[in-house]
């Protein structure tokens, strides 16, 4: 009942740019999503042209649905996304700590390494998200694991909700290169840095960053 030991390696993604328009013809998406899904590798593929539309403009979206109601067990957890291009897109990657309307499995060790993800501001309004993760009625993501990425944003490369709906544990950034952008590594309503960190993190690992155009003076 959760669909397990799943390999996508070295396809290409794309949908036509002409889709996109003040009057579409398709309602456009997300350009790659899990919602119950176990023990996936997603390695060597290209994914392009994602833009806002019926939704805010992430390619990838990982977030546990149990779709009317009736799959409490829907799960996302053990993905290790690897070694793949993501271009032409508003924002990269939304992570979820659980459905937001009804019960589900907690999200659990996803792994988000050495990936080119090139932002296209563009293709929204305002500045795309990189990383966004979300926290929500006491539920968070555990073990995420977010190195050795290049990402080339326009908006914050760390993006997060509402706080006091409990803390991220073992979570690790480490080794990315990354674009500062509009607030950095913010929340809604947390700043750059420190504050965020304690706000949505238990005992996090986030060491050595390139942050291009940061400020230093905003981390520990």
């Amino acid at each position: 009942i959760v669909p397990a030991d799943i390999i996508i390696r070295n396809n290409y993604f794309s949908k036509p740019l002409s889709w996109r328009g003040s009057s579409p013809r398709w309602w456009v998406k997300n350009i790659f999503e899990l919602k119950n899904a176990e023990r996936v590798l997603i390695e060597g593929n290209v994914f392009e042209s994602i833009w806002e539309a019926q939704q805010s403009g992430f390619a990838f979206v990982l977030t546990p649905r149990n779709q009317g109601g009736h799959s409490p067990w829907s799960a996302v957890r053990d993905v290790t996304i690897r070694y793949n291009k993501i271009q032409k897109s508003f924002s990269g990657f939304n992570v979820a700590a659980s459905d937001n309307e009804y019960p589900s499995q907690d999200t659990k060790r996803i792994h988000i390494h050495d990936n080119l993800i090139l932002l296209d501001s563009s293709l929204g309004t305002g500045g795309g998200k990189a990383f966004q993760v979300l926290n929500m009625g006491g539920h968070t993501v555990e073990g995420l694991r977010n190195e050795h990425n290049t990402v080339r944003n326009s908006g914050p490369w760390g993006f997060h909700g509402e706080p006091n709906q409990g803390k991220h544990p073992g979570s690790i950034y480490h080794n990315n290169i990354v674009t500062h952008g509009t607030y950095g590594f913010a929340g809604s309503q947390t700043s750059d840095g420190d504050s965020t960190i304690q706000t949505y993190y238990s005992l996090p690992s986030i060491r050595k960053n390139a942050i291009v155009g940061g400020n230093s003076a905003n981390w520990r």
